[in-house]
């Protein structure tokens, strides 16, 4: 009995000893396959084959097509990468990582970027129309070809047009603004009209489109500014400074701050500070290159010299009957339904325009 027990004692644990070492090398095996699954998918990650979470490598982008080698995916992390005129519409960056990237010239229309870090990202001349910005983090760099319906970039960092356009305060007899504008504000498409902003700093400010109908701009600095459809009817510019201010497509007249001549209705002196090429017109008009005269009306007006240039302004509407524009540079003039200096109408002749009806063109 006594060696019975002692071998079934020894083959208990014989058997014993194998499971041990058969449990032991299935946790081996187990641990190396995990190992290998790991460290494949670390490769995978690292060898940029798609733009999973977490993983880290800059796309090429196709010089042909502009597409990325990699497709992008929300969460991604493209930071200080290379995207410089890729075709990126309609993609995914939801949270992604484009921290200091370069995406100069991008195709981004209809990209999402909710809560994408744009911190430090280049997007000089990338088109972001329809790009979602909402929670973006960081402020981007450069001026992009486009940006969203409703959105604006302040200082870098997408505002809604509501967050970039001040309070007007019309309560007041001098109707404050605030915040009060500090140089490269951007306050471009904003209701201003009749504003008080005498004295104001708006040095290389964006007000494009923006309406300043009857506001008070005395000695307002506006070096540099860019006023490209800008409303300044009526505006108050006395003493003001426009010395290399963008002045395409303003739309003025009536403009305040500066000495008439009674003979010829012209503007005279250097009050205000106007940009290169451009000076106060006939009936307070300011004039110049892609200047908007838009039913303007310049009947009698004694606008002649070489010195005056009107290339490319916007003559719709406007009465020149008994004019003189002898010498007035009127290259590539926009006619339509324009009353030429003898009383014809521009859109008598195709293609349309006045020359050769009097007016010493």
């Amino acid at each position: 009995m006594d060696y019975d027990v002692s071998t079934d004692s020894t083959k208990t644990t014989r058997q014993g000893r194998q499971r041990r070492r058969i449990i032991g090398g299935a946790v081996a095996a187990a641990v190396v396959v995990a190992a290998v699954v790991v460290g494949g998918t670390l490769q995978h990650s690292k060898a940029g084959t798609s733009g999973a979470l977490g993983a880290y490598a800059c796309p090429k982008i196709d010089a042909t097509t502009k597409l990325p080698s990699i497709t992008p995916a929300p969460e991604v992390d493209w930071h200080s990468c290379d995207l410089t005129g890729a075709d990126l519409i309609g993609a995914n960056f939801a949270g992604a990582n484009l921290a200091g990237a370069a995406l100069n010239n991008a195709n981004l229309a209809g990209a999402n970027l909710t809560d994408a870090n744009l911190n430090t990202t280049v997007v000089t001349g990338a088109n972001m129309h329809g790009v979602e910005p909402d929670g973006v983090v960081g402020a981007v760099v450069g001026i992009p070809a486009s940006v969203p319906v409703g959105w604006r970039l302040y200082a870098g960092t997408f505002r809604t047009q509501a967050a970039v356009c001040p309070h007007v305060d019309y309560t007041l007899s001098q109707p404050a603004v605030s915040p009060a504008p500090v140089a490269g504000v951007n306050w471009s498409g904003c209701d201003l009209h009749g504003a008080w902003l005498s004295g104001a700093v708006l040095i290389s400010a964006d007000l494009t489109g923006t309406d300043l109908t009857g506001a008070n701009l005395t000695g307002a600095s506006l070096t540099g500014a860019i006023l490209k459809n800008t409303f300044l009817t009526r505006t108050i510019l006395t003493s003001a400074n426009l010395s290399g201010a963008t002045l395409t497509g303003v739309k003025s007249g009536q403009i305040v701050g500066s000495t008439m001549d009674p003979k010829t209705r012209m503007m005279v002196g250097k009050d205000p500070v106007l940009p290169a090429g451009w000076y106060g017109g006939f009936s307070a008009y300011l004039m110049g290159p892609g200047a908007d005269l838009t039913n303007a009306d310049l009947s009698h007006a004694i606008i002649s010299g070489a010195l005056h240039d009107l290339t490319g302004a916007n003559l719709t509407g406007v009465n020149l009957t008994g004019s003189d524009l002898t010498g007035v540079i009127m290259t590539n003039v926009i006619y339509s339904n324009t009353i030429c200096f003898n009383g014809t109408n521009s859109n008598a002749r195709t293609p349309q325009s006045c020359a050769g009806q009097g007016g010493g063109l």
